[in-house]
């Protein structure tokens, strides 16, 4: 929230990959008072082939040298990959 802030974002786009996901970042746009002042939440929901994904299975893959290129776009790809040769 402070990144969408400083770029006076005023959608917030949130992926869902299960119910609980959906639990948790509503909770999080309704407790939050400037959430709910500022910004327009709209949650939408993965593909089912990406449903088990997050960020930390992605860094875990890249910092094992393993295939992260069908799982995030090109940049991201590039700058993972980068990082996992600087660490090795």
């Amino acid at each position: 929230m402070d990144y969408a802030r400083a770029k006076n974002a005023t959608v917030i786009v949130r992926g869902i990959r299960a119910v609980s996901d959906y639990e948790y970042e509503l909770q999080m746009a309704i407790d939050e008072p400037q959430n709910r002042a500022r910004h327009r939440n709209r949650f939408m929901l993965l593909a089912e082939e990406y449903s088990y994904l997050s960020s930390r299975l992605v860094k875990e893959l890249a910092r094992l040298g393993g295939p992260t290129k069908d799982f995030v776009p090109a940049n991201v790809h590039q700058l993972l990959t980068a990082k996992s040769n600087k660490a090795a």
